[in-house]
C-alpha cells in the first residue's frame, strides 16, 4: 500500500519528518487490516533521498520478487505511488494472476509544474502550498511533460492484471479546512479534477477491470476508495 508519501527516515528506520495531509485515516487503516489473520499490510513511502519513481519501482520490485515469490499481492496504490506501482510491474517477476491492481487517484497524465504553480498563485497561497508540497525529485518525475512520464514511463503491463481504477473528483459536502483548500486550488489552478491531480489526467489507456468515481479530494480519496472496495469484496 502507498499512498505517495514523502518522508525522512532516521538510523532506526523511523519517520523523522514528513508531508502533512496524505496519510491514511486509522479508521480506513483498521478497516483495511482487522479481521483477516491470513494477509499482512505493508506501507511503501518515499524517501526524500529517492532518486526517482523508477528506481524506487526496481527497489520495490527487487523486494517483491525476493521475498514474496510465493505470495498473492494486491498493490493498492494513491498518487505517484499509483505511478510507481504501474512502473513496478515492467520488473516483477510473478504470474499475473497472483498479482491484483488497484489505483486510486493516479498522477498517470502528471500535475501542474511547481514554477506554473508558484507563478499563479499569490503570496499567501504560495506559502501554504510550499508548506503542504515540499519539492522532491519523484514529484519532479509526476509533473505533466517531465523526462519520466514522457520517455521512461510504461504503463502498458496493467492490461496484464485484475486492475481497477478509482478517479476522484472534488467533494464539497464534509467541510474541513484541507477539503476548503484543495477546492480552492482547483478552482484557483484549474485543475478540474481532486484539487491536485485533473480528473482526465487520473487515466491511462489499459484493459481496466472495473473503473469507478469517487466525490473526494485528492487528501480524501484514498479512504473512500478503501471503503469501496472493502464493500465491493474487491479487498
Amino acid at each position: 500500500m502507498g499512498n505517495g508519501w514523502n518522508v525522512s527516515l532516521n538510523d532506526n528506520n523511523r519517520i523523522t519528518e514528513h508531508d502533512p495531509i496524505f496519510m491514511i485515516p486509522k479508521k480506513e487503516l483498521k478497516l483495511l487490516i482487522g479481521g483477516n489473520a491470513d494477509y499482512e499490510v505493508i506501507t511503501v513511502y518515499f524517501p526524500f533521498e529517492c532518486e526517482g519513481i523508477d528506481q524506487s519501482a526496481r527497489g520495490l520490485a527487487n523486494y517483491l520478487n525476493h521475498n514474496y515469490c510465493d505470495y498473492r499481492i494486491i498493490l493498492l496504490g494513491h498518487s505517484k505511488s499509483a505511478v510507481q506501482f504501474a512502473q513496478t510491474l515492467n520488473y516483477l517477476e510473478k504470474d499475473e494472476k497472483k498479482v491484483k491492481l488497484i489505483f486510486v487517484s493516479p498522477a498517470f497524465g502528471g500535475v501542474i509544474s511547481d514554477k506554473k504553480v508558484m507563478s499563479t498563485l499569490g503570496l499567501l497561497d504560495r506559502i501554504i502550498y510550499r508548506i503542504i508540497f515540499v519539492p522532491h525529485k519523484v514529484n519532479d518525475d509526476i509533473t505533466k511533460g517531465s523526462y519520466f512520464l514522457t520517455k521512461v514511463a510504461d504503463f502498458s503491463k496493467i492490461s496484464k492484471y485484475e486492475a481497477y481504477l478509482i478517479r476522484s473528483r472534488i467533494g464539497r459536502k464534509p467541510f474541513d479546512m484541507i477539503n476548503a483548500y484543495l477546492i480552492h486550488l482547483d478552482r484557483k489552478l484549474s485543475i478540474i479534477g481532486d484539487g491536485i491531480i485533473g480528473y482526465n489526467e487520473q487515466y491511462c489507456k489499459a484493459n481496466w477491470t472495473q473503473e469507478f468515481t469517487v466525490e473526494a479530494s485528492h487528501s480524501g480519496s484514498m479512504a473512500l476508495a478503501i471503503r469501496k472496495m472493502k464493500d465491493l469484496a474487491i479487498l
